[in-house]
């Protein structure tokens, strides 16, 4: 699919479609990390203002945890 990405959550038979922007913090998030060196990323990688970078972070990270698809941790 390109840059893009696709879940499925087999216990619920649903499908999440990402974008690439999606796809590249899913991947991101797949070894434990902290939000605020996924933002970095995000930055180094997309040319993004941080406060922009940090807030779509905060909700996109939110509805995966939401649907189950990330664990979050509070490890300072």
């Amino acid at each position: 699919m390109g840059d893009e990405a696709a879940i499925l959550d087999l216990d619920a038979g649903v499908y999440y479609a990402l974008d690439p922007v999606g796809a590249r913090i899913f991947e991101l998030l797949q070894q434990p990390t902290r939000l605020c060196d996924v933002v970095s990323t995000l930055i180094d990688e997309y040319d993004i203002d941080e406060e922009i970078a940090g807030r779509d972070l905060l909700d996109f990270v939110g509805d995966l945890h939401d649907q189950r698809l990330v664990v979050l941790t509070d490890d300072s």
